[in-house]
């Protein structure tokens, strides 16, 4: 879903004029915010981020996670987990279902605060199931995107996390990380843990 041949989904985001150049504005030719068929969505697209999301994501280096509301989802707070209280992902049945199909993806939502502010290139989006403790020292990722950005305080966007393609689990917890490899360096720019179901 989020890879490509090589295993990296590539984004291009283009620079607006803005004042501050705080929050990412999705441009103009980006998809239109609810989509005929949730199915067609794409399986990582940015989104504008409005001051209300912003706000949410007042520490840095967090992420806050969210819904759209035409996604089939429902989002509650999941607590007694070994890692505290997270966001928990609920697929939600459709008119005509009486039962959520396994195949089904979750779609995922998000504003995070990165701090430091990216450097204009590319930053990834990593996802590792927290089940393996060594997944982020190993680089052993579950997901990733790539995208080309300008330098942004906030970013907001939306993935789709497939059992399929990419081996997404229910009752899995999942850490989601930004960050920008600048030579052999790599830096963390937010992160933040969701629980699917």
């Amino acid at each position: 879903m989020l890879r490509a041949a090589l295993g990296l989904s590539t984004i291009c985001v283009l620079a607006l004029p803005s004042a501050r150049a705080e929050r990412y504005v999705a441009p103009s030719v980006a998809l239109p915010e609810r989509a005929a068929n949730e199915d067609e969505r794409p399986p990582f697209r940015f989104v504008t981020v409005t001051p209300e999301m912003s706000a949410r994501a007042e520490k840095p280096q967090s992420i806050y996670f969210s819904i759209h509301p035409d996604m089939a989802m429902r989002l509650s707070k999941l607590a007694g987990t070994p890692f505290g209280e997270i966001p928990l992902y609920r697929r939600v049945p459709r008119v005509e279902e009486k039962e959520v199909p396994s195949t089904r993806a979750w779609d995922i939502q998000f504003v995070a605060n990165l701090m430091p502010k990216n450097l204009k290139g590319n930053v990834l989006f990593t996802i590792y199931d927290r089940a393996d403790p060594s997944s982020v020292t190993r680089h052993a990722y579950v997901s990733m995107s790539q995208a080309t950005m300008s330098p942004f305080k906030f970013v907001g966007a939306q993935m789709r996390l497939d059992p399929e393609s990419d081996g997404f689990h229910a009752t899995h917890t999942y850490l989601l990380r930004i960050v920008q490899q600048l030579g052999p360096k790599e830096i963390l720019l937010a992160q933040g843990s969701f629980r699917l179901e």
